[in-house]
Formats: C-alpha cells, sequence, structure tokens
C-alpha cells in the first residue's frame, strides 16, 4: 500500500442552496406564433400612432393661422439654444433681428395681410429681437431668459388667440382654402363653364378675397359683373348678398382673360378709422390724406397734379351720409398748406359747419345766394387776371406758391345754386368759366350736394368734375349722375362715413373710409395755421369785383368766431358798402326829379303759377302741350276728364293719354287710382322732364330711347321744339293739327289709347 493519501471529494451540496433551473425548450411552432403576435401588436400599435400623428398633424396645419406665433417662438428658442452651444457672437443676432423687424415693416406696409396693425406686428418683432440679444448673452438656461420667453407666449397666445379681428381673418383664411375646388363646379352650373382658378387666391387683413380666375372663349368680364350673374354667384357659393364687390382686370396680367373676383366677407360695414394721418401736407402739391380703403391702406386726394393744374370734386349721398364731414377734412388739411385760399359757401348750416375754421380765412363764409355768387364770380374773374401773369417758361400752368396762392372753393350744398332756373344764370356763367378755365390757373372746387339730378344741378358743370364721390342714398338710381356703372354699386347700403370713389377716365371703384373731424379740431388748426395763411397777390386782388367788401358778407352769429382784425375789417367793409349804396340812391333820386314824366307803380299778382315758371312755360311752342303741363302742375290729384279738357277740342283725348303715359313711366306723374294722376316731382322737373319726353316722342322714342313705337301717329306734325321754334310770337311756331294727318284730315287718325297705363 501506498503512501499517497487519496484526494479529497468535492463539498457536496447544502442542504439549503438554490437548485440550478433547467431551461424547457419550447416547441418552434410556439415561438413562431409569439413572434408573430408580438409583431401585429407591434405593427397596430405603430399604425394607430401614426395614424393619431397624422391626424394632429392635419388639424394643427388645417389651423395654422393659429398655431403660427407658438411655433415660431418655440423656433427661436431652439435657434437661440443652438446659438447659446456653437458660440455664435451676440452682435450677429443684434444684426440680423434688426433687419428681420425692418423686413417686416416694410412688407406689412406694401402688404396689409394681417388683421392686426403694422405697428403691432413691428412692435412684437423687435421684443422678440430683444429677447434673443438678451438670451444670447446671459444664456439661453438662466431664469431670466426662459421666463421671458414663457410670458411673451402666454401675451402673444391670449392676444391672437381672443381677438376678434383675428378670428373674423382665420374663418375667412380656412373658407378660403375650398374656393379654389367649389367656385369653378359652380361657375359651370351657371352657365360659366371653363373658368377656372388661375393662381393663389390671397386674403388681405381686412377680409378682402382677392381669386385669380382664367376666363374661356365664350366668358368675358363683363358677365361675369353684371348684377344678375353676381347675384347668382353669391347664391350658389352661399355668399352674403352684395358680398362681390367687382369683377376687375387682372393688374399682374396684360391678357383680357385674366381677371380677379373681389369677395369680401359679409356686407361693407362702418369701421372706426382713427384721425392719424401719416404725414400732413404744407403744400397744395401734397397729396392729403382722406382716410383708408376697403384694405385698410391710406387713401389721398391729390387736388393739383404736376402739368395739369388743379383737380375737382364731387359729393353725393342723402342727409347723414358724412360728406360735410369729408369736406372739414380736405379743409382742416389744406389750412396746413401755405399756399392755398379756401373760399367757403356753406348754404345748409348758415356756415357753422366751419365758423371754427373762420380764423383761418382770407374771406367770410357765404351762406346766402347772394355771397355765395360772388365768390363764383370773383374765381372768374381771377382767371383772365392770372392769365396776364403767366411766362413763356410756365408752359400755360400757374406757378403756385406762397405769393401767388391757389384758390380751392369748398361749397356744401350748392346744387340749387348751380341749378337750371332765371336765378341761377349768374352763379352758372361764373361756374362754367370756373370749370372750363381755372385749371390751369390754380382755381378748383370741391361740392356736395344731397340729390344730383338732371335738374337739380346744370349738367354742363358735372363734366369738370375729376373726381366723384357717393355716400348713401335713399335710391340706387340717386348714384346715377356721380358715378359710372352706378347700376352694379348699391349705394343704399352704405354706413355713414363710406363712400363710393371715382376718378376721372376710369370706371373702377374704392371704397373710402373716413375719421370724424369735430369743431375742436378745426378751432386748433385755425389757430397753429393762422401765421401761415397766404394772401391773394395784389395784381389779382384789385381786378376782383367783390373782394375789397368780401367781410360785409359776414352775417353777425358768425363774429364770435373771427379774430379782432376780422371784426374790424367786416365793419369797415359794412361801412363802405353801406356809403356805396346811399350815393347810389341819391344819384337815382336826382335823375328822377329831373325827369317830367310821373312815375307809376304797377302791381300784379298771379296765383297760379311763379313767374319763374311762367317763363319756363313760355318756351314750350305748342300751345296744347303748354296746357296740359300747366294743368299737371296744380298740387293734388288731376283727373283724366280734366287733363283732357286742357287740349280739347283740337287735340284728341289719345294725344293727351299717350304724353301721361310716357310722363307716368319717367317717373314725373303717378297714378294713385284708374283715371286720377297726381304729379310725382316739381314744378321745374316736370316742365323740363315734359319737354324732354316730347322731343322721345317726337323721334318715335316713347319707351324712354330704349326704341321706337308703333303708334301711327305722326308726332312730327304736332311737335316743333327746335331753339329756332320756341318763340310762341313766331307764326311757323304754332303747331296745329296738319292737313291730312290727325283729327279733321284726310289722314288715318290717331288710335284710341285710353288711360289703362298702370
Amino acid at each position: 500500500m501506498s503512501g499517497k493519501r487519496p484526494a479529497a471529494l468535492p463539498p457536496g451540496p447544502a442542504a439549503n442552496a438554490p437548485q440550478p433551473v433547467q431551461e424547457v425548450k419550447r416547441d418552434p411552432l410556439v415561438r413562431l406564433l409569439r413572434f408573430l403576435a408580438k409583431l401585429i401588436i407591434y405593427h397596430l400599435m405603430w399604425r394607430f400612432v401614426r395614424a393619431a400623428g397624422l391626424w394632429a398633424a392635419r388639424r394643427m396645419w388645417r389651423h395654422r393661422d393659429l398655431h403660427a406665433p407658438w411655433w415660431t417662438a418655440c423656433g427661436l428658442y431652439l435657434y437661440v439654444a443652438i446659438a447659446d452651444v456653437t458660440g455664435i457672437p451676440w452682435w450677429v443676432n443684434a444684426m440680423w433681428t434688426t433687419a428681420s423687424t425692418a423686413l417686416v415693416h416694410l412688407a406689412l406696409r406694401r402688404h396689409h395681410v394681417l388683421p392686426v396693425s403694422v405697428t403691432a406686428v413691428t412692435a412684437v418683432t423687435a421684443t422678440a429681437g430683444v429677447w434673443i440679444l438678451l438670451a444670447s448673452v446671459i444664456g439661453v438656461l438662466h431664469v431670466a431668459a426662459y421666463s421671458g420667453w414663457a410670458l411673451g407666449v402666454l401675451a402673444l397666445a391670449i392676444a391672437w388667440g381672443f381677438s376678434t379681428d383675428a378670428r373674423k381673418w382665420r374663418s375667412v383664411r380656412l373658407r378660403v382654402r375650398v374656393l379654389a375646388k367649389t367656385l369653378p363646379i359652380v361657375l359651370a352650373e351657371l352657365g360659366f363653364a371653363g373658368v377656372v382658378v388661375a393662381g393663389r387666391i390671397s386674403v388681405s387683413g381686412t377680409g378682402r378675397v382677392e381669386i385669380p380666375l382664367r376666363l374661356p372663349v365664350n366668358v368675358t368680364r363683363v358677365k361675369l359683373d353684371k348684377p344678375a350673374a353676381r347675384t347668382e354667384i353669391e347664391s350658389g357659393m352661399h355668399w352674403p348678398a352684395g358680398s362681390i364687390r367687382e369683377v376687375i382686370q387682372d393688374p399682374k396680367h396684360t391678357s383680357s382673360a385674366r381677371v380677379l373676383l373681389i369677395w369680401h366677407e359679409g356686407k361693407i360695414e362702418a369701421r372706426t378709422v382713427k384721425f392719424a394721418p401719416p404725414k400732413v401736407p404744407s403744400s397744395i402739391l401734397e397729396a392729403a390724406w382722406v382716410g383708408v380703403d376697403d384694405d385698410g391702406r391710406d387713401v389721398y386726394i391729390a387736388q393739383y397734379l404736376p402739368k395739369h393744374g388743379m383737380t375737382r370734386g364731387v359729393y353725393a349721398g342723402e342727409p347723414g351720409s358724412a360728406k360735410s364731414n369729408l369736406q372739414r377734412l380736405i379743409a382742416w388739411m389744406r389750412a396746413h398748406c401755405e399756399d392755398v385760399l379756401l373760399w367757403i359757401i356753406d348754404l345748409k348750416n348758415d356756415g357753422l359747419t366751419y365758423a371754427p375754421l373762420l380764423p383761418r380765412l382770407d374771406r367770410p363764409i357765404a351762406t346766402t345766394w347772394e355771397a355765395a355768387t360772388r365768390i363764383l364770380e370773383d374765381a372768374a374773374a381771377a382767371i383772365p387776371l392770372r392769365g396776364r401773369q403767366l411766362r413763356p417758361e410756365d408752359n400755360q400752368l400757374f406757378p403756385v406758391s406762397s405769393k401767388r396762392p391757389a384758390i380751392l372753393i369748398i361749397g356744401d350744398e350748392i346744387a340749387e345754386l348751380l341749378g337750371k332756373k332765371a336765378a341761377n344764370a349768374r352763379p352758372i356763367e361764373a361756374a362754367r368759366k370756373v370749370g372750363s378755365q381755372g385749371r390751369a390757373l390754380g382755381i378748383g372746387w370741391e361740392t356736395a350736394s344731397q340729390y344730383l339730378s338732371q335738374s337739380s344741378m346744370d349738367p354742363d358743370l358735372l363734366p369738370f368734375c375729376n373726381r366723384r364721390y357717393s355716400g348713401r342714398v335713399a335710391k340706387q338710381s340717386d348714384a346715377q349722375h356721380v358715378l359710372k356703372n352706378w347700376n352694379r354699386l348699391d349705394t343704399t347700403l352704405l354706413p355713414t362715413g363710406v363712400f363710393y370713389c371715382q376718378q376721372s377716365g376710369s370706371s373702377a371703384t374704392t371704397l373710402l373710409y373716413t375719421p370724424e373731424v369735430t369743431d375742436e379740431m378745426l378751432a386748433e388748426a385755425a389757430v397753429k395755421t393762422a401765421h401761415v395763411a397766404a394772401k391773394l397777390e395784389e395784381s389779382t386782388a384789385a381786378g376782383l369785383p367783390h373782394y375789397p367788401d368780401r367781410w360785409a358778407d359776414l352775417p353777425d352769429h358768425l363774429l364770435r368766431f373771427c379774430t379782432k382784425e376780422q371784426e374790424a375789417l367786416v365793419y369797415q367793409a359794412r361801412a363802405r358798402r353801406k356809403a356805396a349804396g346811399l350815393q347810389k340812391a341819391a344819384g337815382g333820386a336826382k335823375v328822377a326829379a329831373a325827369g317830367d314824366a310821373p312815375l307809376r307803380l304797377v302791381v300784379s299778382e298771379r296765383v297760379e303759377v311763379p313767374d319763374d315758371l311762367e317763363s319756363l312755360l313760355s318756351q314750350i311752342g305748342d300751345d296744347h302741350l303748354r296746357a296740359l303741363v300747366k294743368v299737371h302742375l296744380s298740387p293734388g290729384e288731376i283727373t283724366t276728364r280734366d287733363s283732357n279738357a286742357a287740349v280739347a277740342p283740337h287735340r284728341r283725348r289719345a294725344w293727351a293719354s299717350l304724353r301721361r303715359g310716357v310722363w307716368r313711366k319717367r317717373g314725373l306723374l303717378e297714378q294713385p287710382a284708374h283715371g286720377k294722376w297726381r304729379r310725382a316731382v316739381g314744378k321745374t322737373d316736370l316742365i323740363y322732364g315734359a319737354l324732354e319726353a316730347e322731343e322721345d316722342i317726337r323721334a318715335g322714342r316713347t319707351d324712354g330711347g330704349e326704341g321706337p313705337h308703333t303708334d301711327p301717329l305722326d308726332t312730327s306734325a304736332y311737335l316743333d321744339i327746335r331753339p329756332d321754334s320756341l318763340s310762341p310770337h313766331r307764326e311757323d311756331s304754332q303747331i296745329g293739327p296738319q292737313r291730312g294727318s290727325g283729327p279733321g284730315g284726310g289722314g288715318p287718325a290717331p288710335p284710341d289709347l285710353g288711360d289703362h297705363t298702370q
């Protein structure tokens, strides 16, 4: 037996030691099924997450106009964090933030695409630039940096999310996105197949939408712009009535097939325009600010054009449409010009409308017909006097300066002064001369009236007006003497202080929203600008007939608005005029005393028709037509029997019935009941309307000029109202039944039309 000891056995396991778990091998089929189950679950979860993410992204992209501010804020915070890590110098951030603020301001001034003011957006951009500069200096993780960012984002979210104008703007932007698909379908259903949206639809900050369209061969801009087509498009698109403003030529294209459909959400509503002119003009050569347009852009009036001279404007609108307020705004602007004389006519409010501006004026406010006529006559007399001052280098254009100022006549409610009556001969003659010759000599006007019609204002004066403005009117047809294409514009729905504007030579219409001008503003402007008030040059003032004693026309109730110097001029002018009147009366008395023939005063009274109407009636050469007109001048209702009796027995009732029917179609008469007639217009309007209707009847246009009638009556045998045959004393102007036609002749008798003209 060897001496080696046997090897020790390994220790046995402890009684409480854990036993190793033997891995149980699973069946490969089970493992495959488990893998497939996990794959299905992961795929379903990914699809759900992806769908939810896409849904959220689409919703956020659809409402990107709402989320854009805080997206931009998060992007700025991320940029500052990257700049902090990369070590971009702070002066680089200062440079590009300053440049960005300037670019944003200039872009928004040119394209007003946001529903907030340009100043507010510029202020927000500048504040963001200051925060970027601060965060780049102190660090993006500094408590002041991230707390300032959080407060700014919260304030911006509240202001942008709950602003009424911003909410309307976002709603319009949301609706516009479906127009590109819906509008061509609606137009095709209305008979305008082939019209397509040819570009990006733009929305301004005020909700004005410009839809670019490309027209096919059989569709023109005029067809789309007709009132009936507008109404059908608005109904088909479920738009409010009157929301289509106009259809114009696309300024970006020369092709007539490219047009812009201008649509605005809702009707025209009144706006509160703040009186904040960007610049107050110091010369007539600078345009005057008068408000904003439909897009919120500033609107200016150029009352003096280079190489043209003074322009003229006419304003119409019913009472309360703020015509006088717009003229007061023009007067306030021109009061700050040192090369303008303001000659004001106020026949509506006895001069109180412009009385606070009296210390700035060089002649009193005309409140009577005589004083207004003297202003127009002085302006007409200044034309040849200024024409003598022209030099060859002036090129037939009077050089306006502070020593030789322009003359701006502002007339309020002067349509009656410039009418067609015999009493209007003096002012009409002077106004025609000023309108036709005063442009190049620095004389212009701004006239306003409630209603402009063919008889209320001489039609020869309207063509002289380069600019035309129409406020709210009672009837849509009341704007026909002011605006072109007036039937496409519903001027009856304009709010107070809103006007349609048109320039000479163009039918394009612009909306004008005007601010309010108070008496305090006029008085303050008069005090501030009294030292820059211009004076008429002596060479012209010496030749004006009414200029030396002009202050005598100031009424007593306006003396409290004058300065002490002006009050002294008033009493001096009154004394001179009174002395001149006494001297004239004394000279006339001496002449009367020297005569041997006694003087006799004859007084006659006519109750039926005033004298001026008698002179107008005498211009009608046909005695029977004059009698028919005269009987319908009576107040109250006239029966058909009385009307026929006025022309009997030389005219049959068919002759009178034809004229009554034409007068009724033209609005001169109205028929309240069968067999009864009543005058619907003024007496003067009836006389002029009857003369114009007689010309159409003579020419065979009894329907008002739209086509010939089929009446066999030869009216040329009964009418002769040529200018050389208006005198009732000429034998050849006395018109009666001719041989061979009419009653008693051999020709066919006129038909019995009756009085069924309802």
